[in-house]
C-alpha cells in the first residue's frame, strides 16, 4: 500500500477526502480482502467508527470521505488505512492537520 503527504487543512466542521493506491509487491494495482480506516484525534483515541467499504474508483483506487466533527479540536488529526490481504495486515498512517 502507498500514499501521499496530505497538503491541506481540515476545518473542523469539514468533511475531506482520504485516497488510498494499493498496489502488491510487484507494484501492480491490487484490490484487498478488507479495509479498515479510523479517524484518531490528536490524543491517539479513535473518532467515531471504523469505515470499513471505501468507494473503489478502480482497481486498486479506494477513497473515503471522513467528516471532523464540528466540536473537534485543532491539531494533528490522523487516519489509519488498514488492508488485509491473504491474511496479512498493512497499516499506513496519512496526518490530517485540522484548524478551527
Amino acid at each position: 500500500m502507498t500514499s501521499e503527504t496530505l497538503k491541506i487543512k481540515v476545518i473542523h466542521g469539514d468533511t475531506f477526502r482520504v485516497e488510498c493506491i494499493i498496489r502488491d509487491y510487484d507494484k501492480s494495482l491490487m484490490d484487498p480482502d478488507s479495509h479498515a480506516i479510523k479517524l484518531l484525534k490528536p490524543d491517539g483515541t479513535q473518532q467515531g467508527t471504523t469505515y470499513t467499504n471505501p468507494t473503489r474508483k478502480a482497481l486498486g483506487e479506494y477513497y473515503q470521505h471522513i467528516p471532523i466533527p464540528a466540536d473537534g479540536v485543532a491539531g494533528d488529526w490522523m487516519v489509519e488505512w488498514t488492508i488485509t490481504e491473504s491474511g496479512e495486515n498493512t497499516t499506513e498512517r496519512i496526518r490530517v492537520p485540522v484548524v478551527l
